[in-house]
């Protein structure tokens, strides 16, 4: 190249070269920016997106809160209701207590009462059997000592009777009692 002055169509030819890069530069700018106008508006899109979830999720904490306040409320019922109940318990666990207590002679009692049963059967019939005794007495001779000495063995023999007789009663109750205080655990 010369240092001669260009001419003027050497001098377009020369910026027509020089131009061409940068159209095509401004060309790729103009496509990336594009590009960049497409990603803000999904952005802007996404964003919209996100504010209305972010509304959802405000209301739906609010309901929450809502429902956790009525929960708390509810509680609150549930405990005074429990409380109401335990008052109302205590009485009757103490009258519960009262009534085991008043029925331990109770039991001993009934422990007996077959034993009584078969106590006064038997009596009765020893009473028949005394008016047929006396009968036959009328035949013999038997002194007043002898009659002392036969009631008071019969006496004490029918005595340690009855007493075996109601601790048996009494154990065989209290071997069920356990046994059904054994079957509900």
């Amino acid at each position: 190249m010369t240092d001669a002055p260009l001419t003027r169509e050497e001098l377009r030819d020369e910026l027509r070269g020089a131009l061409t890069p940068l159209q095509q530069a401004v060309t790729v700018v103009q496509q990336d920016v594009t590009v960049v106008k497409q990603d803000v508006t999904i952005l802007k899109q996404d964003v919209t997106v996100v504010k209305q979830d972010v509304t959802i999720l405000k209301q739906d904490v609010t309901v929450v809160k809502q429902d956790v306040t009525i929960l708390k409320q509810d509680v609150t019922i549930v405990k005074q209701d429990v409380t109401v109940l335990q008052n109302r318990l205590s009485p009757m666990q103490a009258d519960l207590n009262a009534l085991r207590h008043d029925m331990t002679p109770v039991r001993a009692h009934l422990d007996g009462m077959p034993l009584l049963h078969r106590n006064l059967t038997t009596t009765q019939n020893e009473v028949r059997m005394l008016a047929a005794a006396f009968n036959d007495f009328a035949l013999t001779s038997v002194t007043k000592g002898e009659i002392e000495a036969l009631h008071a063995d019969v006496n004490r023999v029918q005595a340690e009777n009855a007493a075996l007789a109601v601790r048996m009663e009494t154990a065989e109750r209290l071997i069920r009692e356990l046994q059904q205080s054994l079957s509900r655990d």
